[in-house]
């Protein structure tokens, strides 16, 4: 193979890039071999790097953006080991093109970066390459000389008429049918760029403030290839336009709706765009064209920050009259939107800089009155390219300088790295109960932990807790399991009427540092914590997991306290990271286990000389005298015995109850009242504002 693409989002898989499946179409049309690589299985890097490798790619190409960097880094080494140094590795997208020296630093790996759109780039580069061709007359490109420097090379003209490249539907580069299970959508583009001047934004930065269009033809054409096609293989797609502002020329758009109706092309898509180009009209033929679903960003409820953010307007004023109208513009949208039955998200951006803690609560009241289906709570990071990191890097020159002399390779400023650029800490705002974006990063967490070999690659593998015990024969315990284990060892603190076991370290891998204490909540939560732990556990900074043992009402409060709490506005404060995302000792009890984790023993507990399934439980026996089929045995009669006091095996909720043997805290017959409640009403936190307080939460 000439050249493989390689791309691997926030899912864990590697999946189907626009970009680079135009790159792929324009090179086939040349008359090379290129591909994109997809895996749509969990793996960890080792087992992708080997399945790479048996397609002997010559060379490799990385769409690399600041959430995959060090991904991309980890498995350019793997891959160079593998293939040698006669693979050429050319990384492209937004990190490649606005943090070139960084790329080139951290990954010794990649020789050659690929900047802004890639089409016009690859089939001359890739011709170069193979034939060993000098690169000094190719345009946007970076690369290393003969001896190591960085050579920057001119940065040459986009094309505006996108029908000039190939599309990779028509070309067969995806496969409809396996784009739709991988990505779980088919992506579609009608134009590229953006004309607006948003001082936060690099996607339009990459596009150079300009917009190149298809052909409303081309797109046609398009559809009616995807449609046919997977008619004939039996689904329905499901269609996502991704243009950066799908209606930025209204005329265009009503053109486009009125082909789509005419000829009958039935589909439903999603698009994004902004409130400002949008009216009742055209969202009305919108929706019978087959828009099902709508993105509009406001990023702020507060004129005088969508102002700084050039949101509205490049120019810096006072008086905020357009904002005042976009704002009303984007509120006016959300309720066409809706009234039309449109999925509609509303995105946000908190922690401009100069904003206060207040102006982002306002504009979450703003948010909340726009009865939106769903919206992306998106914290502040300044990107490499756009005109806010410049001119933070300027006024925070300093500071900047301090970063990298301690960090060389930050590729943006955000909270955790300078938070001087923050006039409070927008990690703890309280969230609605909308919000995408914690739904996405739980995602993030597992994929991480997956594709690093971190966290249960394979859901069998046990799970060891070590509390306040540093030696141990690791050896006896893997042959005793007979499998993988993932060893925990932490410390034991008792603040107040709460058990926190603090992670030290961990064998097998577990190596994320997790966030500091006041980031895990609300501010409101944060404060009942301090109040309720101490200053001293308030402060302590986590591992990736938090392990809390309920031992009474007071402790259960907490926990409860930790998944929901409504602040002075009546906002539902739901933080992205609220202890729900992470496992808790007795998570069996109050989550969505379906089993309890204790048989099996697929999590056990080793405490000074004896064995525990749980922090609730008695002891199974003592760690000398531990047998793993005697063990079970054990487990397994005080399971049944548990069951049958409780009624469990005629019980209507048999199925999804953990049946948890452990409950002697707050006894058998409450435990069960709680079980039949919650999967009564089927949602956790209908629960806990309709029952659960009422048996052990008092204000």
């Amino acid at each position: 193979m000439d050249a493989l693409f390689i791309f691997f989002d926030f899912s864990g898989k590697f999946i189907y890039h626009l970009g680079q499946s135009y790159i792929v179409a324009s090179l086939r049309d040349k008359g090379y071999r290129a591909n994109c690589f997809i895996m749509d299985s969990y793996a960890t890097m080792e087992e992708v790097a080997d399945a790479i490798t048996k397609l002997n790619p010559k060379v490799i190409g990385y769409s690399i953006y600041d959430y995959n960097f060090y991904l991309i880094k980890e498995l350019a080494r793997l891959l160079k080991e593998r293939l040698g140094d006669d693979v050429v590795m050319v990384a492209g997208g937004p990190t490649a093109t606005f943090s070139t020296q960084y790329v080139i630093d951290a990954i010794p790996e990649i020789d050659i970066c690929s900047k802004f759109a890639g089409e016009e780039i690859w089939p001359n580069l890739l011709e170069c390459i193979l034939h060993k061709k000098d690169y000094s007359h190719l345009s946007s490109i970076s690369y290393r000389n003969a001896l190591g420097e960085m050579i920057d090379n001119p940065v040459g003209n986009l094309i505006s008429d996108l029908d000039h490249y190939p599309s990779p539907y028509l070309e067969q580069v995806i496969d409809i049918k396996e784009c739709q299970r991988v990505n779980q959508m088919v992506m579609l583009v009608t134009s590229r760029g953006c004309v607006f001047s948003c001082r936060y934004c690099n996607f339009a930065a990459i596009g150079q403030h300009s917009i190149s269009f298809n052909s409303v033809d081309r797109v046609i054409e398009e559809l009616r290839y995807i449609t046919n096609t997977a008619k004939e293989q039996g689904f329905k797609p499901k269609i996502e336009f991704m243009d950066d502002i799908f209606t930025i020329s209204r005329a265009r758009t009503v053109e486009l709706c009125q082909r789509i109706i005419k000829e009958q092309i039935h589909i439903e898509f999603g698009c994004q765009t902004r409130a400002d180009l949008v009216d009742e009209e055209l969202l009305e033929l919108l929706n019978k064209a087959g828009c099902v679903r709508i993105s509009y960003g406001l990023e702020s409820g507060v004129p005088r920050i969508l102002n700084a953010m050039g949101k509205v307007s490049p120019t810096i004023n006072h008086t905020y009259e357009k904002e005042k109208v976009f704002i009303s513009k984007v509120r006016e949208a959300v309720r066409l939107s809706v009234a039309l039955k449109i999925d509609t998200t509303v995105n946000m951006i908190f922690g401009w800089e100069g904003e206060t803690e207040q102006e982002a609560l306002e504009s979450l009241e703003v948010l909340s009155q726009m009865n939106a289906n769903h919206y992306a709570h998106n914290v502040l990071t300044y990107y490499a390219g756009t005109e806010a990191f410049m001119k933070v890097s300027t006024r925070y020159k300093k500071e900047v300088e301090a970063l990298k002399l301690s960090s060389p390779l930050v590729l943006n400023y955000n909270y955790d790295n300078m938070p001087m650029l923050y006039n409070y800490n927008p990690q703890i705002l309280p969230h609605l109960p909308n919000d995408l974006i914690k739904y996405a990063m739980s995602h993030r967490r597992s994929f991480i932990q997956t594709i690093m070999g971190i966290g249960l690659i394979k859901e069998q593998v046990p799970q060891v807790l070590l509390i306040d015990k540093d030696s141990i024969n690791f050896s006896k315990l893997i042959k005793d399991f007979g499998t993988t284990i993932k060893v925990h060892i932490v410390e034991e603190s008792q603040p107040g009427n709460i058990t926190f076991y603090y992670p030290l370290r961990a064998y097998g891998g577990d190596c994320f540092d997790g966030e500091e204490f006041n980031k895990l909540n609300n501010a409101e939560t944060v404060e009942y914590r301090k109040k309720i732990a101490g200053e001293a556990a308030y402060t302590k900074t986590f591992d990736d997991k938090l392990y809390v043992a309920l031992k009474d009402d007071k402790d259960l409060q907490m926990y409860l306290f930790n998944l929901e709490a409504v602040d002075t506005t009546k906002i539902l404060a739901q933080s992205s990271y609220d202890c729900s995302d992470y496992m808790l000792e007795d998570h069996c009890r109050w989550c969505d286990e379906k089993e309890c984790p204790a048989i099996g023993l697929k999590r056990i507990i080793i405490k000074g000389e004896y064995i525990y399934t749980c922090m609730n439980g008695e002891p199974i026996m003592k760690w000398k005298d531990f047998d793993l089929v005697t063990a079970q045995k054990i487990v397994q009669e005080r399971f049944d015995d548990a069951c049958a006091i409780r009624g469990c095996n005629t019980c209507e909720v048999q199925e999804q109850c953990p049946k948890c043997m452990s409950v002697t805290q707050f006894g058998q017959e409450k435990y069960c009242e709680f079980q039949h409640n919650k999967y009564k009403y089927k949602n956790l936190k209908s629960l806990y504002k309709l029952k659960l307080r009422e048996y052990f939460y008092t204000p």
